[in-house]
């Protein structure tokens, strides 16, 4: 069952977005497609990681990209799934760009 977080914005600054866990009805670490829409008149820059969930957090950047407008960034299951138990996924949106997520 896909997973869709609609209308990421951001103001100028980073904003972090978690995806939440199977148990709090979204997807659990087995994620095998990831779909970022940029919806926004302007490119977006994104990047996609794994949080560590340490105090002090240690992130492992899977994706870094500049998304052209009205464009899609698809990353299909080679290199996505993680463990849950140890980690946390997070979009960090650096534009002022609307974006709507898709995770199966």
């Amino acid at each position: 069952m896909a997973r869709v977080y609609s209308n990421i914005t951001e103001t100028g600054t980073e904003t972090n977005v978690l995806i939440k866990k199977a148990k709090q009805g979204g997807v659990s670490g087995n994620i095998v497609y990831i779909a970022i829409v940029n919806k926004a008149g302007t490119a977006a820059v994104v990047e996609l990681r794994l949080n560590n969930k340490a105090g002090s957090p240690t992130y492992y950047s899977l994706a870094k990209a500049t998304i052209p407008a009205s464009t899609t960034l698809t990353l299909d299951e080679k290199h996505l799934s993680f463990n849950e138990k140890f980690y946390e996924l997070e979009l960090v949106n650096t534009g002022a760009c609307e974006l709507t997520v898709i995770i199966k």
